[in-house]
Order: C-alpha cells, then structure tokens, then sequence
C-alpha cells in the first residue's frame, strides 16, 4: 500500500508535469512560478502545505534515526535566500535529501543557473560517493528550471545549454536580407516587470477561449535573428536603436542578446530539428551544430506596408483619407528626428547628423494600430559639424534608393546627402498614392510599369562612351530612376492618378504635386529636407481638411460601419492567404463535398473572397461625434448642434428625401482608437510630430491562433449613449435605470472632478461627451444626486434638491452648462494641481465618518462614495507627482482609524480615473495608482480606464472585484439592459457660483456630429484621469484633515 511518503512524491510528479512546457526548441521548461505556488498551498484537511509534506518524504530515511529536519519550510521559501526552485530540481533527480547541503553553502535560487565547473566542487565537499554524476546530472536538468527572462537586457550573453521560454516561434515572412524575423509568444512569468510596464500594450489573455491552454497572460513580440556572419550589421542596428530609443515614430527597441543554439540533422535555419535538446552523443557524426546568433527584441508590428495594401480595401470617405495620409506622414518625423538628432550630454546637447538609408514600405510597420519605420541597420550617424552633411553609406534599398544611391550605377563609391531619404519617401509615398485611388491592383501594375519602364532602357542602344550627358546605363530591375533623374513612366502614371481620384480626396492630389515637384527630383541639393518636408505635409493634410465636406446618410453610415466591422481576416486563414496575396498567387480554394452547378460556380466567382476592411472606415464612421470646429459657443469649444438646428447651405449632400443626412467634419484622427498624446510642436510647422493617428487594419502577418483582444461584452461611450437613448425611448421621464449598476450601487454618492487645466482644452468636448454619458448611465443611482467640481475655480454643480426631483425628468443639461461655463473653461497657463480638490472632497467624507461616529446612530450610516476623476494625467501645478499617491494613502490611513480593516475591504470609498490622452508618463502614473498602491497596504479603492475604454469598467471598476480584475481584456457577461428601478427618482442639479438659466441643450444623439473641430484634439487618444488632492476641510468636526506635502 502506498504510504503518504510516495504518495507526496508522485502528486509532485503530476503537478511537475502539468506545469513542464516545450519551447520552440524542443526543450522542456517549467512555470516555476505555478510550481511554488502550489508547493506554497495548504494539503487537503491539512494545516500544513505540499513544501512541508515534501520535506518531510525527502528526509524520510534520515527521520528513522535523526529526530527534526535539517531545513524549513520557512527556509525554503525565504525572499532573499529561499530554495524551492533547486528543492523541486533535486526532487525531480531524487536527491531532495540534499537541499539543505546547498542551502547551508548560501547557493540561493537566485545564484542560478551556474556552469558545471562551479558545481562539482559543490558536490564533491557534500562527501556524497556519487558526486560526479549528481553534478553532471544536475548540469543538464538546471536550465529546465532556470530558463531565461527577459527584462529588456542590452548586450546580454546566454550560454548555449540557456533556454528561451518561446511558448511559440513563427517566422513572419521571407523578406529578410540580413535577418530573420520572427514573431515569439512569451508567458508573463518570463517577462520581467520593466519589460512589462513599457509594453502592456503586448499583453493578451486566452483565458476563456477555444486555445485557452491554462497558462494565463502572455505576451508578442517581433525578435530579429542575425547570424554570425552578420554580427557588423547588427551592432549598428543595436547602436541605431540605442540612440533613436525615444523616438516615438519608430519601432520600439526592447533590448538584445546573443545566444548559442545546437542544431542537428544539419538544420541551420533557426529550427530545432529532431530534438535542440542538449545530449551525450556517442560518435561524432551525431554531435550537433552550434549556431551562434545575434537577437534584437522589438515591439511586434501587425502588418507592414505593402501587407497593409493587400489585407484592406482603400479609403473612400474624406475622413479615412485623411487619416490614412496622417497616419503614414508620421514616418516623415522619424526621418526628421534620424536627420537631426540631439542626445543628452554632460554639458550641452550633442547634435547628430543621420541617414536611415533603406526607406521602403517593408521597414514601414503598422504597429498597435500606429505606421512606425522600422530596420535601422543601415542608419548612418555623424557628428554634427553645420553645413550640408555627407557622408558614405553602404547598404539600404536599391528599388526605392535615390539614383546617386545605385550600386553600379557609378564607378566608385560617393558620399551623399540626407535627401536620398527624401527620394526613398517620395517613393513610398507614390506607390501609397496609387493604392489609394487604384487599390492593390494598381500598386501591382505601377510595380510591371516600371519594371517595363527600366527594360526599354536598358535595350536602348548605348551613349558613346566620350558623352557627358546621358544617364548611366540601368540593369533590369524596379527603380524609380532612369540613373540620373526620375522616370517618365512614374511622371505619367502621377498623371493618371490625379485624373482617377475620387470625388473625397483632397489629399491624394496636391500630395502627387509636391512629391514630384519637392522630393523626386535629380538633383539631391533641390529635394526638400526632412524639417521642411514635415511642415510642407501638415499644410497638404491641413488644405484638405478646408475642403467642403460629403454628407451621407445615416443608415448607410450606420451599415457601412456595420459590414466594415464583420469584415475580418479569420485569424487561421490569415497565415496562407496573405503570403498568397503579396505574391499574387491565390490558391484555388477547398473544393465542397459534392459537384457545383453552373450557377453556383458562377456564384461563388461572384462573391469572391471575404470581405476585407476599408482603410480607416471602422474609425470613421465610429466618429460622428469626433471633435469639430469650433463656433461662436464659447471661447473655442466645440459645441454639440442641437436636433433642430438647420443645417448649413451650399455643402455637397446625398440626399433622398427626408432622410437624415450626416455631415462627415474634418478630423485628424477619429473616436475609437488611440494615439500617443501630441506635444506642441508649432515651432517646426508640424502639428503632428509626436502624434501619430491609429491605424484600423487586420494583422496581416501569420499569427498564433489566439483570441481577440477586444472581448464582445466591452461598451464603449458611443454604445453606452446608444443603449441610452433606446432606453429613453420608453421613458420619457427617465425613471428606469440601468440595472447592472442598481445591483451594484445601492446608497452610493456619486461625485464627478474634471480637470480644467490647459492641456485639457484638446479634450474638452470629449470630456464633455464622456461624462455626459457616465451620467445618463449612472442616473437614479444616487438618492441625493450627483455632483460636479472642476480641479480650478469656484463653479460647481449639486444634486441636492430632496425628493421633488422624482416628479421632474432626468436631465443633464446642468451639468453642460456647468462644462461650458467660462470659468471652467480651460484656460492658457492654467495649471492645476488636482490635490486641492480632492482634498476637500475626501476631507469632507473623513468628516462626515467622524461625525457619525460621534453621534453614534446605529441606524444612520454614512454613505459609500464613489469618485470620477476626469483628466489628461499631467498635472503640470504639481512639483510633485507623487502627491496624489500620498494622499490616497494618507486618507485610507485615517479612514482605517474610524471604520477598521473589515469595513475597509469592502472600498465604502473608490476612485475612478478616467484618461484623456496618451501621454506615457501620465499613463504610467495613474497605472501605477490603480496597479501599486497595494505595495503601500492600500486596499484595491483604485481603478484607471481610458477615455475611449470600457464605460462598464468605468463606473464599476474602482469597487466591484471581477470588474476591476478584467482590466482591458474584459471577458464578463455585463449586461446592462435597462429595467425600471425599484425607487423611480429624477436628478434636478444646482449650479453653484455659475449661471442657473435654464438650457435647452440635449443629449447628443449618436447619428449626428457636432460642427467644430478647430479646439478638439482631433486625434483619438487614450485617456487618463488625475486626482486631486486633500486639503484641510470646513466645516464641524475635530477632525484636522489632511494637509498638502
């Protein structure tokens, strides 16, 4: 019979195999993470854990004679000395016994894995007889459970037998002259906290669907593999990256290493083989191959350009044009940045002068939705000396390179200026020009135009050798360039293109004008530098925004939308179809079970392939309520028409009868997805250099079949407002209420803060937008009303006007008018700190708990309280950023003095940031609160969404667990179908110290946008939210409240 010995020994072995993966390689690793934690759980009916019970098996001969263990449990698992990992690795070698051998060396988990010259000493002084072989075997077996981490290392050197914990490997395409480039999946246990904070966006979760494999999160990457051959090309990449690391535009730079991997059965393409598994071999014939790489880690791009032209269909609204000609002229400052580069010094700024050198629509990458230029290995860089840099440049793009960058072309080498980026952007950008009015199609036959071109030349008879003025003779080949000047045919398909726009572009056109007059031209010294290139495309996209806009009707807005959003690549056929397309060879697909007919073959030619999405189009018609221009409502905010305002005369309108026409504003970049925050850049004349528009694309690479990121129980503002206004339909007084949040609210006092500082002025709309509809949802939860402060100011709005409010509808028009009041208004060099009014608001709450506990009323409680704090996260009045923290936990700290720990966890107090832009150090001081105040012994009171997230998460996320917990991979049932309460109430609000005229403002209805755009952001960004800070309070009390640091 098995006693509890064995017993304990075989549940580790299960345990130890379910958490034993294979790496690409072949090689086994284990989640050690998994593994203690389940060593650290308590036995079934047991006050003792599995680590105990495995001890206690492990020196079950030596308690025969030998009273007590040698070790602890509590030894095993100390922070800085603990052993659980080599404990489970001599487990699985059945020499547990041994653990307390190493321990008492101070060998520490944390000193491994170590090489087999330092461990056989180790185990010889133990005096054990089999000392070599435990240390041989102990060899091999360390790297299972030592594999490597990744934390965004730079130069970092990983011994052969070191495994790389790549769940998967897959290569993403063959384009790769000096590299391969792969896509990896990594756990997160293996993905260090810094390489996780700079790349949370990487991060998904399976938890739920069809591959769900029970690991949990995990993370994508892009990893560029250089051979050894190629080690010169990559420490220039790796130099490149190290001095562009903080250049926006470009691919993000997640660090490098080297490493050495044994190949066999003459595999030496990056594959394991049979096996990649360290062995004994016995002849020579079976020893494998080591093969030395070099690996650069990179943020992973979905798709690059000339992928992006395959998987989607052109833009035709004026709005997605727009976008999409935004989104690609972000490039154009990560030239610039690369041309002009400035890097700290000891003294003053050093200045560089740079050239990328191989600008083509392969090193352009669409990344989280964003164009970024990618491959610096050719990037050349200089000291920067005035004057006109250049220099010599080997390597870079011949198809897109400039005609004095030809190899061959000339007889020797030469140095040349940084306007051969200009040539090879006026290429990229020609070719973009072309996939817009003409589709892929039309890059396809530009590409056999030029090819055609270049042919016609090369058979022309030779100039006489003593001619000076003709060009050099090309080689057959795709060139933009004759050998000295551009070709006709490129001139001529230009002209093609202006005559086949369509009717909403007014970009695509005067971009074809300059690119031919500015950037492909002979002459580098005529082409246009990069600084005034970015200031020339922002008036190109600025005239285009000018132009009258195309009106549509609604329900066919609301349907192209619709389709747009069905129109997906299934992830699983993405991995053959792409690569089929870029080559333009479709394979004829599966035929069905049975012979067709005639009509259905017809049929199915027909029909065709899925549907693909329409550059941009999803963004577009996602915003309608996108910021507009500005009227005479207010010192330059846009301001929302009302329903029966009439509408403007003389612009151009499909119309069909009295349906209700949506006018499509000029925008930089609309609603639904996000952008890095914008930093004033007038100085340069280029509005967006630090601002780059998303991009609504389908990952065209192949990709592991995984879930998608975006669950379908997510409710963004603009699908909240609708659920709002069908629930109004039926409710004209507006007593439902939403019933997901009634089982959640209960007697909760609701309070709003929005930031007025100046950098909000961009948002403003937006934010108006926003809490208009965090209200309407919210609306009936609050017995006494809602309330409203700004972080600057006096004006303030309040619910408190009793019951009568149950008699009136429910309206919002208060807190509007609130937001569109002049002193609230942001204003220039208004900076806030968002610590004065928090303050006072948590101050008052603290005061209140006190009062009542003085009264001692059993059956008056104070009433739980949530809140919103709405803001960008910049927090330009605070001297010190960490204010905001320390006041949370400052206020907890007292707050736990009155109610106790228990009452405590319940949050009777919560904070709900909400963002307004993409600034990263906003952005990674409100994750910080929302994500580390538990460091502090602050309970979970903390909760950040951005602006264009979950509105759910929004109003439940600060004090309701599984809301919180989902954060943006939010797979929850939350359905929040509106039924009617239980206390039907109406909210009647007061302003305090602004106007009280009555409004007739409305809520905006989703089908129609507002007018103005000139104050708005017109960019879509992420969205932050701030907290203020806690003053001394007023009023009655003992209390001294909380004091500003």
């Amino acid at each position: 019979m098995e006693d509890d010995h064995q017993a304990a020994i075989r549940d580790f072995r299960a345990v130890l195999d379910k958490y034993t993966l294979k790496a690409y390689c072949g090689r086994a690793y284990v989640l050690v993470s998994r593994l203690t934690r389940w060593l650290n759980s308590k036995c079934p009916s047991a006050d003792y854990t599995q680590a105990d019970r495995l001890l206690a098996a492990a020196y079950r001969k030596r308690a025969m004679t030998i009273p007590g263990l040698p070790i602890s449990k509590d030894d095993l698992c100390d922070r800085s000395e603990g052993c659980l990992v080599l404990f489970s690795l001599l487990l699985d070698l059945g020499r547990g016994e041994l653990i307390h051998e190493l321990h008492g060396r101070e060998r520490f988990d944390r000193k491994f894995p170590i090489d087999l010259a330092q461990l056989r000493p180790i185990f010889r002084d133990m005096g054990i007889a089999d000392a070599e072989k435990v240390a041989e075997q102990f060899d091999r077996l360390q790297w299972k459970y030592f594999p490597a981490m990744l934390n965004g290392q730079k130069g970092r050197q990983y011994p052969q037998n070191q495994i790389l914990p790549f769940t998967k490997r897959a290569a993403i395409n063959e384009k790769g002259g000096t590299a391969q480039l792969f896509q990896i999946e990594v756990l997160e246990e293996f993905v260090g906290s810094r390489l996780r904070d700079s790349m949370k966006e990487s991060r998904y979760d399976v938890t739920g669907e069809d591959d769900d494999d029970g690991f949990g999160p995990r993370y994508e990457f892009a990893l560029k593999t250089f051979e050894a051959g190629n080690k010169g090309v990559f420490g220039n990449e790796v130099a490149a990256f190290h001095a562009l690391i903080d250049q926006k535009a470009m691919v993000k730079y997640l660090g490098d290493f080297g490493h050495k991997e044994s190949v066999v059965d003459g595999d030496e393409n990056g594959r394991a083989g049979k096996s990649g598994i360290p062995q004994i071999f016995t002849s020579d014939t079976e020893k494998p191959k080591i093969r030395a790489t070099h690996n650069i880690l990179l943020e992973y791009g979905d798709s690059d350009l000339e992928e992006y032209f395959v998987d989607n269909v052109p833009p035709y609204l004026q709005g997605e044009i727009e976008c999409f000609w935004e989104g690609l002229f972000a490039v154009a400052d990560a030239v610039k940045n690369i041309h002009h580069l400035e890097l700290p010094g000891t003294g003053r700024k050093q200045k560089w002068d740079g050239w990328h050198a191989d600008i083509k629509p392969d090193n352009i990458l669409i990344v989280q939705g964003k164009f970024k230029l990618a491959d610096p290995g050719f990037v050349k860089f200089v000291k920067s000396t005035g004057g006109t840099p250049q220099e010599l440049v080997p390597g870079g793009t011949e198809s897109y390179g400039a005609p004095e960058r030809h190899a061959g072309w000339t007889e020797t080498p030469s140095k040349v200026p940084q306007t051969i980026d200009t040539w090879s952007l006026g290429c990229v950008f020609s070719e973009a020009a072309t996939w817009v009015v003409l589709g892929v199609q039309g890059v396809r036959q530009y590409k056999k135009l030029r090819q055609a071109a270049i042919e016609k030349i090369a058979k022309e008879p030779a100039k006489s050798s003593t001619s000076k003025t003709g060009p050099p003779r090309p080689s057959k080949g795709d060139y933009f360039h004759d050998g000295r000047d551009v070709l006709m045919a490129v001139k001529g398909w230009h002209d093609v293109l202006r005559k086949s726009m369509k009717p909403t572009d007014s970009v695509t056109g005067p971009m074809l004008d300059f690119v031919d007059s500015k950037m492909l031209l002979a002459s580098p010294s005529l082409r246009v530098d990069a600084e005034e290139l970015c200031k020339s495309l922002a008036q190109i996209l600025k005239k285009g925004r000018e132009q009258p806009r195309i009106r549509i009707q609604t329900e066919i807005e609301d349907l192209l939308r619709q389709v747009d959003d069905a129109a997906q690549i299934p992830v699983k056929a993405r991995e053959s179809s792409v690569i089929a397309s870029l080559t333009g060879n479709i394979p004829a697909t599966r035929p069905a079970d049975g012979p067709k007919t005639i009509a259905q073959e017809r049929r199915s030619k027909y029909l065709g392939p899925a549907l693909q999405k329409t550059s941009h189009r999803s963004q577009v018609l996602r915003s309608v309520l996108a910021p507009q221009p500005a009227t005479s409502d207010g010192p330059g905010y846009p301001c929302p028409p009302l329903p029966n305002e009439t509408k403007q005369q003389g612009d151009p309108t499909i119309t069909d009868g009295n349906l209700e026409t949506l006018e499509l504003h000029p925008f930089e970049c609309p609603e639904t997805y996000t952008t890095p925050e914008p930093v004033d850049s007038t100085e340069n004349g280029h509005h967006h250099s630090n601002s780059v528009p998303s991009i609504i694309n389908t990952p065209t690479r192949p990709r592991f079949p995984r879930r998608s990121k975006t669950a379908p129980t997510r409710q963004d503002v603009f699908q909240a407002r609708r659920e709002v206004e069908e629930r109004e339909k039926g409710d004209p007084l507006g007593r439902r209420t939403d019933s997901l949040l009634s089982r959640h609210y209960g007697n909760r006092d609701i309070k709003f803060l929005v930031d007025n500082a100046d950098t909000m002025d961009r948002f403003w709309w937006e934010a108006r937008f926003v809490l208009e509809t965090l209200m309407l949802k919210a609306r009936n939860q609050d017995p006494d009303g809602m309330d409203l402060f700004f972080t600057s100011g006096s004006i303030k709005v309040e619910g408190h006007e009793g019951r009568m409010k149950i008699l009136r509808p429910f309206k919002v028009d208060r807190f509007s008018e609130a937001m569109k009041n002049p002193r609230a208004l942001p204003t220039k060099s208004n900076h806030t700190n968002p610590r004065t009014k928090m303050s006072e608001i948590l101050n008052s709450y603290l005061g209140e708990v006190e009062r009542q506990k003085r009264i001692g009323d059993p059956h008056k409680k104070v009433k739980k309280m949530t809140l919103f704090v709405l803001t960008d996260g910049l927090w330009a009045g605070m001297n010190d950023k960490e204010g905001v923290r320390n006041l949370i936990v400052n206020f907890v700290t007292e707050l736990r003095k009155l109610i106790g720990h228990i009452a405590l966890d319940e949050r009777p107090v919560s904070i709900q940031f909400i963002q307004f832009g993409d600034n990263p150090d906003a952005e990674h001081r409100l994750w910080t609160l929302d994500n580390h105040l538990k460091y502090d012994g602050i309970p979970d009171i903390v909760d950040h969404e951005r602006s264009n997230g979950d509105v759910k998460k929004m109003l439940l996320g600060s004090f309701v667990e599984e809301y919180d917990e989902k954060e943006n991979d939010d797979e929850l049932d939350m359905s929040g179908s509106p039924t009617r309460g239980t206390i039907p109430t109406m909210e009647s609000f007061q302003i305090v110290g602004g106007s009280s005229q009555a409004s007739s403002f409305q809520p905006l209805p989703l089908n129609q946008a507002p007018r103005d755009t000139n104050s708005f952001p017109t960019q879509r960004t992420q969205t932050g939210m701030t907290m203020g800070t806690v003053a001394s309070r007023s009023g009655s009390g003992n209390y001294k409240g909380l004091h500003h640091q």
